[in-house]
């Protein structure tokens, strides 16, 4: 489960968990579609959340691509908590090698991305051919719905869009003027491991705390992480006034 909970905007789909899967409306896809494009669109839907909850909402934007959550968060003083569950950077060549179906690619994949664009830029590639969704979960029953539902690992997604997210230039964690960063990683990860997310959560400039969810694999539905998650995620909602 890759994603993010942006504490204090409106609720959305939870299959929304990266760019272009999800609910994503398809106009943002088509033709010249790209990382800025998308980042820009998710800022406006988030601030018209906060807009139609008045302020600081108590309700949660649920699993986004974390990236985009920095995109979202980082100079805002509306939204009060960032949860991801995964902190991987694009433009780490070991996060890529991580994420990618074939490791060895993963370093030089932005070059591969940016020729094949320039000609193809418009021509739509299965995720599941580029990304290791084998390893979503130690369930293989789950890795397997996750890497064929449509609005998620089964969605094709163009090489243009592709390119232009590996070479977006993400805020760096340095310059983070965002809200609190809490980093709920699963333990058992064996797709993207902790230790990568720990490395770009021990660079952000603002607090951060890290929560290891015991026993999880990439998408954290054992326990007993999983109760670890939800318990977090009530505290930190219980810190900003949140009642159960």
């Amino acid at each position: 489960m890759r994603g993010s909970f942006l504490l204090g905007t409106k609720p959305s789909s939870n299959r929304s968990r990266r760019p272009g899967s999800g609910v994503t409306p398809q106009f943002i896809l088509p033709g010249r579609a790209t990382a800025m494009r998308l980042s820009k669109f998710w800022r406006f839907m988030v601030q018209v959340g906060i807009q139609a909850h008045c302020g600081r909402s108590r309700q949660s934007l649920r699993s986004v691509e974390p990236m985009c959550c920095f995109l979202i968060c980082r100079c805002s003083n509306q939204v009060a908590d960032v949860i991801a569950t995964c902190l991987l950077d694009p433009s780490d060549p070991d996060a890529r090698s991580a994420a990618a179906r074939f490791g060895v690619l993963g370093p030089i994949s932005p070059r591969l991305l940016k020729a094949g664009s320039a000609v193809l830029g418009s021509v739509r590639v299965p995720v599941r051919w580029l990304m290791d969704i084998d390893n979503m979960s130690a369930n293989r029953e789950l890795s397997q719905a996750c890497a064929t539902d449509p609005l998620g690992g089964g969605v094709s997604l163009p090489l243009g869009f592709l390119n232009s997210f590996m070479s977006f230039e993400h805020v760096a964690p340095e310059k983070y003027q965002g809200p609190k960063v809490t980093l709920t990683h699963p333990a058992e990860d064996t797709w993207t491991p902790a230790e990568l997310s720990i490395r770009f959560l021990d660079r952000i400039a603002a607090p951060t705390s890290l929560v290891m969810l015991e026993g999880c694999g990439h998408f954290p539905i054992e326990e007993p992480g999983l109760s670890r998650l939800a318990s977090t995620m009530e505290d930190i909602a219980c810190s900003h006034g949140w009642a159960p």
